[in-house]
């Protein structure tokens, strides 16, 4: 699919141990446009730490701290990064999009209580 669309990608195996240092330098190179990482990697707080250390300019899936909590609190634009529009997590806007479709998602409701009085049911 790259290809065909002309998107240029390089996939770089890292040893685990390595991670953290390899995201620095991706971050740093001005060759590099955005970043991926196949999660999990260690799992648990590690993971969580390597995702805060990809750069917010370079975070293309939006894992990254600055968008997981503008994705909960409702902000689309980072106004230190002028106005720079938010990148979001495709799976959670993606059930917000839903709930929003099928009237489940009150956004007249204060951010934490879009969803009060609602019943979701996973299986």
């Amino acid at each position: 699919g790259c290809e065909r669309d002309g998107v240029n990608f390089e996939l770089r195996h890292v040893e685990r141990t390595k991670l953290e240092e390899a995201v620095v330098e991706a971050n740093d190179d001005n060759s590099v446009h955005g970043i991926i990482v196949y999660y999990p990697v260690f799992g648990g707080p590690i993971d969580d730490y390597i995702r805060d250390v990809i750069s917010i300019k370079k975070d293309v899936e939006g894992l990254n701290h600055r968008y997981r909590y503008s994705l909960y609190h409702n902000i689309r634009t980072l106004d230190n990064f002028g106005n720079r529009k938010c990148v979001l997590p495709c799976t959670p806007l993606a059930i917000l999009k839903i709930l929003e479709h099928l009237g489940a998602y009150d956004r007249a409701r204060e951010v934490g209580n879009q969803l009060a009085e609602k019943v979701a049911v996973v299986f």
